[in-house]
């Protein structure tokens, strides 16, 4: 009996992997946050905007980031739903719709005074507000 309780224990240990454990983001990036403005070919100096004006976005997407590592509506159109880390001020994310490798990708982000969420993906920027529930 004692072999059979053993065996069972054992069993449950290895049937769990790395990969099945979701990490827990404990950041002032969870939340909800809908988009509010926007700018295209923004040229980044010393985090000083150059060049091109922010657009206001009205009825923008709501981005959510959860506390267990997963996020919904990032990229819309790219990346609907999947996996995020953080450090310092960069995301690390991957998408389960167009990346079947799991592979990550990376962006940077800025929480303001005003709680004001600045993502930057390139040469586009995105500002979001946090929306309180």
């Amino acid at each position: 009996m004692k072999k059979l309780i053993f065996f069972f224990i054992l069993q449950l240990f290895f049937a769990c992997s790395k990969n099945d454990e979701k990490q827990f983001i404990d950041s002032e990036i969870v939340g909800k946050w809908q988009l509010v403005s926007m700018i295209d070919d923004m040229i980044l100096e010393h985090e000083v905007e150059i060049g091109n004006q922010w657009e206001d976005v009205e009825n923008g997407r709501v981005l959510e980031l959860l506390s267990n590592g997963t996020f919904n509506n990032l990229l819309p159109g790219e990346c609907i739903e999947g996996d995020y880390t953080i450090e310092d001020n960069i995301i690390d994310y991957s998408c389960d719709s167009v990346n079947e490798n799991h592979e990550y990708f990376t962006l940077v982000f800025s929480i303001d005074e005003n709680d004001i969420l600045t993502i930057s993906t390139g040469f586009v920027g995105e500002r979001f507000e946090r929306i309180l529930e």
